[in-house]
């Protein structure tokens, strides 16, 4: 029996994850209000979105930039390359300069600080 094909309304939310590293390659905006990235540490190369309304200095996301994401790791139907994509969902985005952390992104995960 063949398995069935991905819906590309498909999304299997995993797990909360925290991942650190640098922008890798370039920062794009989708229409459905996501802008996107890649974040590449020793760990590898992890493939980012985070909502446009709430994102405070976006200018700061650039290339080679050093930030903190903590997200929800989901698996997204990518209609592009036709299979699912393992991706984070940001819900806090910080970057890290000159030893400082500015948060770009307000924390949603419901922690207190």
């Amino acid at each position: 029996m063949p398995s069935p094909t991905p819906h590309p309304d498909d999304t299997i939310t995993c797990s909360l994850v925290t991942v650190s590293g640098a922008i890798h390659g370039r920062v794009g905006a989708g229409r459905d209000h996501l802008l996107r990235f890649s974040v590449k540490n020793r760990s590898g190369r992890f493939y980012t979105q985070c909502p446009q309304e709430r994102l405070q200095h976006p200018e700061r996301l650039l290339p080679g930039a050093r930030v903190l994401i903590t997200g929800k790791l989901l698996s997204v139907f990518n209609t592009r390359i036709r299979r699912h994509q393992t991706v984070i969902r940001a819900l806090s985005l910080s970057v890290i300069d000159r030893g400082r952390i500015l948060s770009l992104l307000p924390d949603d995960t419901g922690a207190r600080h």
